[in-house]
C-alpha cells in the first residue's frame, strides 16, 4: 500500500504506525503539491503488478473485496479493471448508486487490440472520471502516465492498458465513494465547469482523443461531449460557478463547435439558464437530488448490510 500524504495536518502518520506493517509505504510531502502531482507521485511509487487508486474519503466495502478482485485478475489477466462503487451522501445518511457517468448494469469485457473508438466508448461508459475503483496493470509504456487535467487525468493509462491487455467492468460495488459539498468559499474554482486560460477543463481529454480517433469519429464525440457535459447543464453551471463563468463556457463551446451557434437546443438551454434566478435553481436542485437519491436507494436495497455499516 502506498500512501502519499499531501502535507496533511491530522494524525495520519500516527494511525499508519499503529499497523506496524512494512507493506504500507508512507510518504509525506513537506508542502501541498496539488492533487494531480501527488497522484502522479503515488503511481510512480507503486511496486505491485497492478495499481488500485483510492481517494482519502473512499472506503473498500469489506475485507474480502481485494481477494475477490485478485482471483478475477489472475484468471482474466486484464490491463484495466473498473470496479463499481456506491456513493455516500455528504450528510452520511444515504448510500445510493450514482449513475450520471455509469451506463453498464452488468459485467462487461473488452478484448485487447480492439478499435480505438470502441475502447474509448467502453472507458467512458464504465465511468473514467471517478478515482475510486480505478485498477490498472503496472506495465506502462514510455510517456504513459497521469496528465494534468481536473478530470480523466488517468485516461492515457487506462486507454493504453486496455488497448494492450483488454479490460473488464465489474458491476458489483467494491467501494463506497464519499461525497463532499462544493462551495465557492472553500474552493477557488469548480473542477468540471471552470474555464482556465480560455480552456475547458476537459480539453486535454479532447486533445488526447483527437489523435486516436478518425476525424469523423472525433467530431461526433466532441459535439456529444460538449452537449451532454456542458450545454444541458447550463443551469447547474450557473448555480455553482456564477453567470459570468457560464457565459465564458458558452463562448468557448461555440469556438470549439461553431455549428452550435445555429442550434435551438444550445440557445434555449443558455437562455433558460440566464433568466431563471439562482433561488429557483437551488430549489430545483434540492428536489431533484431528493428524488434521485430516493429512487436510487430503492434500487440498492439488496446491499442492505453494506449500507448499515456506513450510514450514520
Amino acid at each position: 500500500i502506498v500512501i502519499s500524504d499531501n502535507a496533511s495536518t491530522d494524525n495520519t502518520k500516527e494511525v499508519i504506525e499503529l499497523f506496524n506493517d512494512k507493506r504500507i509505504m508512507y510518504y509525506k510531502n513537506k508542502i501541498n503539491i496539488g492533487v494531480l502531482p501527488n497522484l502522479r507521485k503515488a503511481v510512480k511509487l507503486a511496486q505491485g503488478k497492478y495499481v488500485l487508486l483510492q481517494g482519502d474519503d473512499d472506503f473498500i466495502i469489506d475485507k474480502d473485496c481485494l481477494t475477490e478482485v485478485q482471483k478475477i485478475i489472475l484468471k482474466e489477466k486484464p490491463g484495466y479493471v473498473r470496479l463499481n462503487y456506491l456513493s455516500l451522501s455528504p450528510d452520511k445518511k444515504n448510500i445510493f448508486d450514482f449513475r450520471a457517468s455509469k451506463f453498464y448494469e452488468k459485467n462487461v469485457k473488452i478484448r485487447a487490440g480492439e478499435e480505438n473508438s470502441k475502447i474509448i466508448e467502453f472507458l467512458l461508459k464504465a465511468d473514467a472520471s471517478f478515482i475510486a475503483g480505478v485498477l490498472f496493470k503496472n506495465d506502462l509504456g514510455k510517456g504513459v502516465g497521469i496528465f494534468y487535467s481536473d478530470l480523466y487525468s488517468w485516461f492515457p493509462i487506462i486507454f493504453y492498458t486496455t488497448k494492450k491487455f483488454g479490460a473488464i467492468y465489474l458491476n458489483k460495488p467494491y467501494f463506497i465513494a464519499g461525497w463532499s459539498v462544493w462551495n465557492k468559499k472553500s474552493y477557488s474554482r469548480y473542477p468540471l465547469y471552470s474555464v482556465e486560460s480560455g480552456k475547458l477543463s476537459t480539453e486535454k481529454l479532447l486533445v488526447f482523443l483527437k489523435s486516436r480517433l478518425k476525424n469523423n469519429e472525433y467530431k461526433e464525440f466532441r459535439r456529444e461531449h460538449l452537449l451532454n457535459v456542458y450545454v444541458k447543464n447550463f443551469m447547474i453551471i450557473k448555480l455553482f460557478t456564477g453567470r459570468k463563468n457560464m457565459l465564458r463556457l458558452a463562448v468557448r463551446i461555440r469556438e470549439l463547435e461553431p455549428e452550435l451557434n445555429r442550434e435551438i437546443y444550445f440557445m434555449l438551454n443558455l437562455f433558460v439558464a440566464l433568466i431563471v434566478p439562482k433561488l429557483i435553481l437551488r430549489i430545483i436542485r434540492k428536489f431533484y437530488l431528493l428524488i434521485y437519491i430516493k429512487k436510487s436507494t430503492q434500487k440498492t436495497h439488496k446491499y442492505g448490510k453494506i449500507i448499515e455499516k456506513f450510514v450514520a
